[in-house]
């Protein structure tokens, strides 16, 4: 059976076609796939993340909800892998450098396949991201210190509460929108939203498949030239950005309602060999006092292309 889950995104509204890009060169990653979706885009990452987390068996009833320790979790993470200078086709003046958010889980992750019940038509599941990433170069020098996901106090604690009881009691195909509260950051805006559904992969009378992986979030951006300053510059942005995301569980069976919800600060921490560490936060960065943040890297090129954030759809 598919367990639908129903997905909601913050981003821009910039939008390209998730399956028509190309590798053209990943800073010493390279592969030669020459037509490749997202998935395969970042198959070669430049940098990767893994933020454990208290995960949901949607195979059993939730009966007793975790709480949402930041620390080891339970085998469950939310993971994310950023690949760098990748072409749409082979004559276009500017390259993406995408981002994938997946949910993982641990092996044998689902204990209730053989029950007589289908609990999983008991949950509604949504999962949030903010894309915007209007960070402060003073925001991120601290969310760059950050170690279990708790966003370091750049989103307090006041702000993941507030958020959370905006978000996660509502059902997934009622959302409609959300108004920041006043506690969060400009980051936890939400210009427009997309919802879609993903699925787990669950064995049936027919299949034996079986998969706790879940892709949650895709971008292509942000883009650039194809200047070397230009990729340089887009290179350092797309592995120090930082993506907030909620995940919220809500569970009713008729007799027990219960809900559970995780939100973390989503960053690729690891550089992978052969890759380099990032030289700045990027030139299209602002200042605490608003201004764009202009680094040594960045400061011999033009303005780049608009930095757009696209959401796989």
């Amino acid at each position: 059976m598919k367990f639908l889950i129903g997905i909601l995104a913050t981003g821009l509204s910039f939008l390209a076609p998730a399956d028509s890009a190309r590798i053209d060169r990943i800073q010493a990653r390279q592969s030669n796939s020459t037509s490749i979706n997202i998935h395969d885009a970042v198959a070669h990452p430049n940098a990767t993340g893994t933020w454990p987390i208290n995960g949901i068996d949607v195979t059993e009833p939730l009966l007793n909800p975790p709480a949402d320790d930041y620390g080891p979790g339970n085998g469950w993470s939310i993971n994310i892998a950023v690949a760098t200078n990748i072409s749409a086709d082979g004559i276009s003046t500017s390259v993406s450098n995408p981002a994938v958010i997946t949910l993982e889980g641990p092996e044998n992750a689902f204990q209730g396949l053989n029950s007589t019940t289908n609990y999983t038509e008991n949950y509604d599941i949504c999962s949030f991201a903010w894309f915007e990433n209007v960070w402060t170069v003073k925001e991120l020098e601290k969310l760059q210190d950050d170690v279990n996901g708790t966003c370091n106090g750049v989103i307090s604690e006041e702000c993941i509460k507030e958020t959370k009881e905006a978000l996660v009691r509502q059902p997934c195909s009622t959302f409609r929108s959300f108004e920041k509260p006043k506690s969060c950051p400009q980051a936890l805006s939400s210009p427009s939203s997309f919802r879609r559904n993903v699925t787990f992969d669950l064995p049936t009378g027919t299949s034996t498949n079986e998969s706790s992986s879940s892709h949650l979030f895709g971008i292509w951006g942000p883009y650039s030239n194809r200047s070397e300053a230009g990729l340089r510059d887009a290179y350092d942005t797309a592995l120090t950005n930082v993506y907030p995301v909620l995940l919220a569980y809500n569970y009713e069976d008729g007799g027990t309602r219960t809900n559970y919800s995780v939100f973390r600060c989503i960053r690729a921490n690891n550089i992978v060999d052969g890759s380099r560490e990032p030289d700045s936060y990027g030139s299209n960065r602002r200042s605490s006092a608003g201004r764009v943040h202009s680094s040594k890297a960045s400061a011999m090129i033009s303005m780049l292309l608009p930095f757009s954030l696209t959401i796989l759809l």
